[in-house]
């Protein structure tokens, strides 16, 4: 035998000692199976929170299986069940139709299998867990947004015009507001000039599509304007769509730039009005927070540990057979900070850097 093959063989000798030396293989990691939309519906679902999840389940010590799918229930429940048949312990949903949503769910449970509402639905979601909103730290993002547009202004003159999905939306949302605006109403460094309540509800707010507008804002805005002498140092709006029709006031009066305007979504039209300055801010939830969220929730339910699942959630849920909400931390964009948005992958350049924000959008490095 050459020196070659002897030594050859000393070393896979050794390798097998040491081999049989090493312990139990590691365990294997606890399946997860996410079904999201695909770029049809918004770009976000692939070139974000796909990438994201995927990444930030396997952080967790899970093995996630990422599919974005689009079509009716059939398909989605086909998919879910090939998870569970691989071995999935916990499915995470999204999809833009609540009664798709609905029979994928139905029939997971079916399958005794956890599932976890990724598109921010809250206790309305047929899902045993859901993410959320934090309606009331949205509003203190919101009044401190406002805090920095009216800094310098001498009894500066605000009004507030409120709205939500639901009512405890709206209320939590004020909450978060006047905790931050309350002592300056207070010590009368601010003058709260009015405020409004709208119907609350996704058809009241215009279904969010941009050119239904939003009636009921445009007409208590304008009145609201008018009853405090025709002018204003802030609008404290609850979301992008009741700023917009605050600002379609503003302009007709030759007063956007003049005054804070708040808002919450990061919708295209209210990234655009905050590179034209005539949207102060506006508040999301990032994709790394949503998607961080749903990790440790699905580690824990993948773990077999409902009761770790729970302590995660805001506490028990509304009425009986709701879903364990569990709130996702939102986060504020300005001027300065309205880059990252776009970097997330949440809201594509392509939907905001045309035409007279061209240039705008290259000056910030937004591509």
């Amino acid at each position: 035998m050459s020196s070659r093959a002897g030594g050859v063989g000393l070393v896979v000798g050794l390798a097998l000692v040491l081999s049989g030396c090493s312990g139990p293989a590691a365990p294997d990691r606890p399946k997860v199976g996410v079904i999201l939309p695909t770029s049809d519906t918004a770009p976000h679902w692939e070139d974000a929170d796909a990438q994201v999840l995927e990444r930030v389940l396997r952080t967790e010590g899970l093995e996630p299986t990422v599919e974005n799918i689009a079509g009716d229930a059939a398909p989605l429940i086909a998919m879910a069940n090939q998870m569970i048949n691989n071995g999935s312990k916990v499915l995470v949903i999204a999809t833009p139709d609540d009664a798709v949503e609905a029979a994928v769910v139905a029939e997971v449970k079916k399958r005794g299998v956890p599932t976890i509402d990724y598109d921010l639905r809250g206790t309305s979601s047929p899902a045993d867990y859901a993410l959320t909103l934090d309606y009331r730290k949205i509003g203190e993002l919101q009044g401190r947004g406002l805090i920095r547009g009216v800094r310098g202004t001498p009894a500066a003159k605000i009004v507030e015009l409120e709205q939500g999905p639901t009512d405890s939306a709206v209320a939590e949302l004020a909450e978060g507001q006047r905790n931050i605006l309350q002592p300056r109403y207070d010590k009368g460094s601010y003058n709260l000039a009015g405020s409004e309540r709208l119907p609350s509800g996704a058809e009241a707010a215009g279904a969010g599509d941009p050119a239904a507008g939003n009636p009921a804002a445009t007409a208590a805005f304008t009145r609201l304007l008018a009853a405090a002498g025709g002018s204003v140092d802030g609008v404290v709006a609850a979301n992008d769509q009741v700023a917009a029709a605050a600002i379609v006031v503003l302009r007709a009066k030759q007063l956007t730039g003049k005054v804070t305007v708040t808002g919450f979504g990061a919708s295209p039209d209210a990234l655009k009005s905050i590179l034209r300055g005539e949207q102060f801010m506006t508040v999301y939830a990032p994709v790394e927070s949503q998607a961080g969220a749903t990790a440790k929730l699905a580690a824990a339910l993948a773990g077999g540990d409902r009761p770790a699942a729970d302590r995660l959630t805001l506490g028990d849920p509304a009425k009986a057979g709701a879903a364990r909400a569990v709130a996702v931390a939102p986060a504020s964009v300005t001027l300065d900070t309205i880059k990252q948005v776009f970097d997330s992958g949440a809201v594509s350049s392509d939907d905001v850097c045309a035409g007279d924000l061209a240039l705008r959008c290259n000056q910030l490095s937004i591509s």
